[in-house]
């Protein structure tokens, strides 16, 4: 013989809302864990760059090293700089 449990409509409501919380959270539970760990990799990436490419990072002096008003500065300018800002204002 079957026992017919009778629910009110508030218990029935409160189980609802608890069933659909607990898949809402399955379901937002990965992006969750994926946002933590990307932004847990985005906080240490300066000391894991200064760990990997230390040997990149520090070089050995050599030479005899010159006031900066005796170094050549040279700053090329591409040609096609002027037909960019001219179509830009074209535009």
């Amino acid at each position: 013989m079957s026992v017919v449990h009778s629910v009110t409509p508030n218990r029935a409501v409160f189980n609802l809302l608890r069933r659909l919380h607990f898949y809402i959270g399955l379901f937002v539970a990965p992006f969750i864990l994926m946002a933590a760990l990307s932004g847990t990799l985005y906080v240490l990436a300066p000391q894991l760059e200064n760990f990997i490419y230390a040997d990149a990072l520090t070089v050995e002096p050599h030479g005899t090293a010159r006031p900066l008003s005796s170094q050549k500065w040279r700053i090329p300018v591409p040609c096609y700089l002027n037909i960019i800002v001219v179509n830009f204002y074209l535009i």
